[in-house]
């Protein structure tokens, strides 16, 4: 509803009484508007006998008749998100030729955007339009509410998963899927709008929680594909850990709130940080027992799921690295201990793993300093090895970043060039490694994205 306070010339009853009866017209439509979609869904065979035998959901304890996907999607919180998303996406039938015709506006429009500070860019003035009107609250709040009933169905599939409401579930992936999309599309080239996004310390809290509940436990990899409930609850924590990406990115706000510590749905109090340690440790650990098995298991379900374990690697890495920008961090990732080997021994170890296949052609690679091609050890990279390198690569940068001069604590930053070189191979000048390794990941970043990995690498 649109409502007017009023002045300070009207009286604070004229004001209650305005809001009041508006109020009540309001729920009036809602609930003429509910009547009508009554009407239509008992209409639907499908549902209709599903009221009949009074089938319920496990889950969310309504009728299934609130549960059926296609009254899901007419949900106003479902119509909202989708066309918030076509509106800022630009999604239209506009033909060509209009385009065309409109090019001196779109100069005139440029000017005044310019004036307003975004230099003409559509995003940019977009996600300030977004900051503007208030919605960015709004987007954090859903998101966390999407994932915290995400997390609740999680925790009861583990001990009942044949109650499982498939529905509630594929319900709140798509709206996940939305929420992170645009979350995401806010985020980009706007620190304002990330820390906007993050004043509400429950939106943070909310994605690294959900993400450190994954398991494999409900994974079949006798199955010959990943049935439709696994690729949900996949896709649930891929865009968890990478709108928590996103919002890290040069934003202290986000940083901060990761080095507090927290108690987390296990009862344990820690650190986020430390919590982005454990899931990448587990992830990894889980990567190597299923590599081991892979005899036994189905080889597409496999296939999937070792794709899902190596994004959620990346972007634990990523999101670490953007946490280290801030001082504090890399204490609480040197102090972290896993059993009675330190988080970075652990980590320098298993990334010098993955570049063993290639390892001879980083060492000896010329990278542009010698005109002779046929150095010793330089080769191409096999198509098998490419995934090896982006893992290696994005750990590096990590590790460059744990290396960093600090602007307090010089003889810990010391103490950590140390423990980590000490890890690297001694065959070769480790700091030599480490360089060529990040210039081989540079090089193949650049090949595959070409002139976009510009702005990411420099």
């Amino acid at each position: 509803a649109s409502l007017s306070f009023g002045t300070g010339a009207e009286s604070d009853n004229e004001t209650v009484l305005s809001f009041g009866s508006a109020l009540d017209r309001h729920k009036e439509k809602v609930s003429k508007r509910w009547s009508q979609l009554n009407e239509i869904y008992l209409r639907d065979p499908f549902i209709k006998d599903q009221l009949l035998n009074n089938e319920s959901c496990k889950t969310c304890r309504r009728c299934m008749q609130m549960c059926d996907v296609r009254s899901l999607s007419l949900l106003p919180s479902s119509v909202a998100l989708t066309t918030m998303t076509r509106i800022i996406e630009g999604q239209d039938d506009i033909q060509e030729d209009e385009n065309a015709q409109s090019s001196q506006d779109d100069n005139e429009e440029l000017n005044e955007d310019e004036e307003t500070g975004v230099n003409g860019n559509p995003l940019l003035a977009t996600n300030e339009l977004l900051r503007k009107c208030g919605s960015l609250p709004l987007l954090a709040k859903a998101m966390s509410n999407t994932l915290n009933a995400a997390g609740k169905i999680w925790i009861g599939a583990r001990s009942a998963p044949t109650e499982v409401c498939n529905n509630c579930l594929l319900y709140l992936r798509a709206r996940s899927l939305l929420l992170a999309s645009l979350i995401d599309g806010a985020s980009c080239l706007t620190t304002e709008n990330r820390e906007e996004l993050c004043k509400d310390t429950s939106l943070i809290r909310s994605l690294l929680n959900f993400t450190s509940m994954w398991h494999c436990a409900l994974v079949n990899f006798d199955s010959q594909t990943p049935s439709e409930l696994e690729v949900a609850w996949e896709d649930i924590f891929l865009s968890a850990i990478r709108t928590l990406t996103s919002l890290t990115h040069e934003n202290e706000v986000a940083s901060n709130q990761l080095l507090i510590n927290t108690m987390w749905y296990d009862g344990k109090v820690k650190k986020g940080i430390v919590v982005l340690a454990e899931i990448l440790r587990g992830t990894a650990l889980h990567k190597e027992k299923l590599l081991e098995a892979e005899e036994g298991l189905n080889r597409r379900t496999l296939r999937k799921h070792l794709h899902f374990c190596y994004d959620l690697v990346i972007f634990c890495l990523n999101t670490m690295t953007n946490v280290t920008d801030h001082v504090n961090a890399p204490e609480a990732l040197a102090e972290y201990k896993m059993s009675e080997t330190l988080f970075v021994v652990w980590l320098t170890r298993w990334l010098v793993q993955h570049t063993g296949s290639f390892r001879d052609a980083i060492a000896n690679g010329s990278f542009g300093h010698s005109n002779d091609s046929n150095e010793k050890g330089e080769r191409a990279l096999e198509k098998e090895e490419e995934e090896d390198l982006v893992t290696a690569g994005n750990g590096f940068i990590l590790l460059a970043c744990l290396m960093k001069p600090q602007r307090t604590s010089t003889q810990n930053v010391i103490a950590r060039r140390k423990t980590i070189l000490a890890e690297m191979p001694q065959e070769v000048d480790p700091i030599k490694f480490m360089i060529n390794t990040l210039k081989a990941f540079c090089n193949f970043y650049h090949y595959s994205v070409g002139s976009l990995s510009i702005a990411i690498v420099t």
